[in-house]
């Protein structure tokens, strides 16, 4: 009888052992990762071809899907496999296609070359793919996969605060991520509220994100694990009001992307002065207006529009609703110092309206009255939203928002657009 005990309490131990192995997938990715997103496919909206196209393939799509970005700025993918064979045969029939390179083998693992620009490599239960790199990396890139394969949870991220804090998310898509990982450009409504002196290393997005009329939709929030900058991101967080919609027609092309709430200027300015991001917009527009004396003047929806961004040049637009036009007597002297296509305007307030400025220094760029088009699936996204970015990827001129559109192409279908929401 206590064999039998024995025989039994090993095999369950066995069974323990092995679903654990088969569980730890998560740790072929590194736990200093800067972002990490899980992706649910099962629970994905229609839009969503990547299980429809690798179905055959072995993946085990009851799993999660995660993506990853590695602090060198390589992206990645990792899935769990029901059957590594069933892999190595899939691609050994879509070789043929050209998409995949034929399966090589190298230290106990398969690897293969995606598209002429991702790195495959799987062993057991576990997959991870790496890009884009160039075909003379692949044997480098390789080795680094083989590293990955064989990670614990020492140095995987299952068990890091990072997926932690993933995994209370929920929702078809979640992400979490360093601000810093987003490109320079676009981390203004992130740090906004954080200390001047913060280390871009100490914010942090969670998020969740969905897809509907071609546009992504993710909600989310900026937090750390420092308490008192967390703490100064919550109170700041109070600052922004629902929008009323009034400038959500201004936000399509030719607008790259675009920043809009609902403050009084009061207490937003204080905000905008302790962000380096969008104090760096700002100059790009090489004014010789008082912008802060028109921002104190806010009372209502703003709008920042960037419709084109290089180190040389920023071209932008503003427009806000007003609480008072205080700075109205000082324009003259502003029109008077304005550089060549830098141009603004004041609308008075009727009865029952808001006053309201604009400003820009692209001619391009659309002028009052703010455009209704109460239509646009675009608008309807922003609706009664309090802080909002808003990037078009569609017919633009601009090599890292098409990677991103063919990067969210696969789950989402194609995008027309991206839009962040304050939680």
């Amino acid at each position: 009888m206590k064999k039998k005990i024995v025989w039994v309490a090993m095999s369950l131990m066995a069974l323990f052992v092995a679903s654990c192995q088969e569980d730890d997938y998560q740790n072929v990715i590194p736990k200093n990762v800067i972002a990490l997103a899980a992706v649910d496919a099962v629970a994905m909206d229609e839009g969503n071809d990547f299980a429809a196209q690798w179905k055959d393939s072995g993946i085990d799509f009851a799993s999660k899907i995660y993506l990853f970005e590695l602090p060198d700025g390589t992206f990645g993918l990792s899935a769990r496999l029901d059957d590594e064979g069933k892999m190595e045969e899939w691609i050994a029939q879509q070789s043929g296609k050209g998409d995949f390179e034929p399966v090589v083998k190298r230290r106990d693992a398969c690897f293969s070359f995606y598209k002429n620009a991702w790195v495959m490599g799987f062993q057991g239960h576990r997959l991870v793919v790496l890009g884009p790199v160039v075909p003379s990396q692949q044997a480098q890139v390789q080795l680094k996969i083989s590293d990955m394969l064989r990670q614990d949870k020492e140095q995987g991220v299952k068990a890091s605060r990072m997926m932690t804090a993933l995994d209370s998310l929920g929702g078809p898509v979640a992400l979490v991520a360093q601000v810093s990982a987003l490109p320079e450009k676009l981390t203004a409504p992130f740090t906004l509220g954080a200390p001047k002196d913060c280390d871009p290393a100490q914010l942090w997005l969670s998020a969740t994100a969905q897809a509907r009329d071609s546009i992504v939709k993710i909600t989310g929030e900026t937090f750390s694990y420092n308490k008192h900058i967390n703490g100064e991101l919550k109170k700041a967080s109070q600052v922004f009001r629902p929008m009323t919609g009034r400038y959500a027609g201004n936000v399509s092309q030719p607008v790259v992307f675009s920043i809009l709430t609902n403050v009084q200027g009061d207490q937003f300015l204080p905000l905008l002065k302790g962000s380096k991001s969008i104090q760096a917009l700002l100059a790009g527009m090489s004014m010789k207006m008082d912008v802060d004396k028109v921002l104190a003047a806010v009372d209502g929806d703003l709008c920042l529009g960037v419709s084109a961004f290089s180190e040389e040049k920023v071209r932008m637009g503003l427009g806000v609703q007003l609480g008072n036009t205080g700075f109205k007597g000082q324009m003259a002297e502003w029109q008077k110092d304005a550089q060549r296509g830098f141009h603004f305007a004041l609308k008075d307030g009727g009865v029952g309206e808001k006053a309201e400025f604009f400003c820009s220094n692209d001619e391009a760029l659309p002028s009052f009255p703010p455009i209704a088009d109460n239509a646009s699936p675009l608008r309807q996204q922003l609706a009664g939203e309090r802080l909002c970015l808003v990037m078009n990827l569609e017919g633009q001129d601009n090599d890292y928002l098409q990677m991103a559109r063919d990067m969210l192409k696969p789950l989402f279908g194609d995008v027309s657009a991206i839009v962040y929401a304050l939680k």
